[in-house]
């Protein structure tokens, strides 16, 4: 009796760990067709020679839209899957790009969630050809003359997400010109909560919002206002009062807490000017 329950119990472990297996591999089979599905084919476009890449571009192959990333080190391959360096990327060859999915809406876009490269093709003398010149139309070095620009980084449930702030209010930026003369662009706007629209991102509760500027700010400024004040104003056509809120500084950058369902100022200060970016926060939606 006491040996059939030895063999029952063998049995029944022996069971268990194939079907523990069994659960590993069709995990791991369900994430890599879900993380091709997700790979995007582009073109890859640049500027450099020899080991300088210099500038640099992706392209998407389905639509034609540019959009710049990282080149992930020690994760971009080539047909076989063997490590090249990133300068072996020539141009014009075409590539699969692996990462979160997760593509601004700025032009170009940014893709900063890239986890891996594999080159399908070399030199596509047919895509460069079609494609080639968008490399010349965008300059990767910052330009004096251009009002730096703000992302949002910030975590959901699923995914980390990069949001392009393009809604600016009032700004001043002097810059000096090729001839060496100091040239001002001055514009106004109305109060935030005057705005026609902001830029939207969907939070959970006290989340972390990573401020990052193309070019690092003398000081920063958050107020936010309970989005049902939009559209107020206050006495004699004033601003309304609205909520301090703290913005600490570190080695990662400016970050700030975020709560669902505020408008946010961001006014920030530069040597060469100043300028107010605004966002607005809603509750992400229910997963049950």
């Amino acid at each position: 009796m006491k040996k059939k329950t030895l063999i029952i119990i063998a049995v029944t472990g022996v069971l268990a760990a194939a079907a523990a297996v069994s659960v590993f591999w069709f995990g791991k089979e369900k994430r890599d067709r879900e993380a091709e599905a997700a790979a995007l084919e582009a073109l890859f476009l640049r500027d450099g020679t020899g080991e300088t890449v210099g500038n640099y571009l992706f392209v998407d192959t389905r639509n034609g839209t540019p959009f710049t990333g990282p080149l992930p080190e020690g994760a971009v391959l080539d047909e076989r899957g063997d490590e090249l360096e990133s300068w072996e990327l020539e141009n014009g060859d075409v590539v699969k790009i692996y990462g979160n999915g997760a593509m601004t809406m700025s032009y170009p876009g940014q893709y900063p969630g890239i986890t891996k490269i594999v080159r399908m093709e070399k030199e596509n003398r047919e895509l460069l050809e079609q494609y080639g010149e968008l490399l010349k139309q965008f300059s990767f070095q910052e330009e004096a003359s251009s009002l730096p620009f703000l992302n949002l980084e910030y975590s959901q449930p699923q995914a980390n997400v990069t949001a392009a702030v393009n809604t600016v209010g009032g700004y001043r930026w002097e810059y000096e010109n090729e001839d060496g003369e100091t040239v001002s662009e001055t514009t106004d706007a109305p109060s935030i909560l005057q705005w026609s629209q902001y830029e939207e991102i969907k939070i959970q509760e006290h989340t972390e919002v990573k401020l990052v500027f193309s070019k690092e700010p003398e000081e920063i400024t958050v107020i936010r206002y309970d989005s049902s004040m939009q559209g107020q104003a206050g006495e004699s056509g004033t601003e309304p009062e609205g909520e301090s809120v703290a913005v600490s500084a570190g080695e990662e950058g400016s970050v700030l807490q975020a709560e669902p369902g505020f408008i946010y100022s961001v006014k920030v200060k530069w040597d060469s000017g100043e300028a107010e970016y605004g966002f607005q926060t809603f509750p992400m939606p229910s997963l049950q």
